[in-house]
């Protein structure tokens, strides 16, 4: 099946699963550059301290026992190259002595790449802890997983909401996302996005994150200290910390610009607004915008980080403009 025509059915009301097929390649680049899947990211408070991340260990260590059958490679804090796991082998994630050396970066990943599928490349499972150092304590440190769009499906997207919750729950995320969106390999998105901003023009609900791109800007901003607490966008699912809910006025005031059609659901710490009973795509060239998206949207708008200089994307091709690319694609839903 070809991409256009797996996309023909999901919009023609196919199971969502079939965007697990979704492969994307660019010209003289060997392999697949992006995938599509559901995609988590949970920004948090206190990445220094050694409880903040035991509780992050703690989320990683859930996402290992759902998947583990499926997990095929972990990576420390030390990084480079993904270690192969064993089967039924959990990895040593703790790392006692990088745990406690809050003067130090801390993180671990967990991959899951299907058969012959090589690494270094996009995954449709991936976990990923990253925490600052003390000397960054005013950051946000996040948590990005990837799930199969088919384990959302089979198994409701009723239990991804309740799954993110307890996530975020651990974590007491300030803001975060849960949706469709484009899967590259990790910090490699910055360099291939350039191949797949027509998939984000085309589809509405399609989300896109680099992180590092996007902490960039952010500490670049000059904006005063709530930066942190300045959401990066809206999806299916969009987590607003309490310091975030307090500024839009409440639970009550949120519930009552949302209207009955969005769900919210409470965490330790914030709120997710679920847009919908399950995410969407949309087609901008039917006019087809996801409704409860634009609900959520309208709501935050005065929340959304936009104070970037350069932009979310790199290498767009003249007459592109990285700064108005990224605008116009955050105001999609206004």
């Amino acid at each position: 099946m070809s991409n256009e025509e797996m996309f023909k059915q999901v919009i023609a009301g196919a199971m969502l699963e079939a965007l697990d097929l979704f492969e994307l390649g660019a010209p003289d680049i060997q392999g697949v550059i992006a995938r599509i899947g559901l995609r988590v990211s949970l920004k948090f408070q206190n990445g220094h301290a050694v409880e903040t991340r035991r509780n992050g260990l703690s989320v990683m260590r859930s996402f290992y026992d759902i998947f583990k059958d499926q997990l095929t490679h972990w990576l420390p804090t030390t990084g480079g190259s993904p270690r192969k796991l064993t089967a039924g082998q959990v990895p040593p994630m703790e790392q006692p002595n990088a745990l406690a050396d809050v003067g130090a970066w801390y993180g671990c990943r967990l991959y899951g790449y299907s058969q012959g599928q090589a690494i270094h490349g996009p995954s449709l499972l991936l976990a990923h802890l990253s925490c600052v150092w003390n000397k960054q304590a005013a950051k946000n440190s996040s948590f990005v997983a990837h799930l199969p769009l088919s384990w959302c499906v089979e198994n409701g997207f009723e239990r991804t909401t309740e799954l993110v919750g307890r996530w975020a729950s651990s974590l007491r995320a300030v803001h975060g996302t849960a949706g469709i969106s484009l899967l590259f390999e990790e910090d490699s998105a910055g360099a291939y996005i350039q191949h797949a901003l027509f998939l984000l023009k085309k589809f509405p609900g399609l989300d896109y994150e680099d992180v590092t791109r996007f902490n960039l800007q952010v500490d670049a901003s000059p904006t005063d200290g709530s930066k942190a607490f300045k959401i990066r966008a809206v999806s299916w699912l969009t987590l607003l910390g309490e310091t975030i809910m307090n500024e839009l006025g409440g639970q009550n005031a949120i519930k009552a610009a949302l209207g009955p059609e969005s769900t919210i659901f409470n965490y330790d710490g914030g709120a997710i607004i679920q847009a919908m009973p399950a995410p969407q795509l949309g087609r901008s060239e039917d006019g087809i915008v996801p409704e409860g998206y634009k609900k959520v949207a309208k709501l935050t708008k005065n929340v959304r980080f936009e104070g970037y200089s350069r932009g979310l994307f790199a290498n767009l091709p003249p007459p592109l403009d990285n700064l108005r690319e990224t605008l116009e694609w955050l105001r999609r839903f206004d």
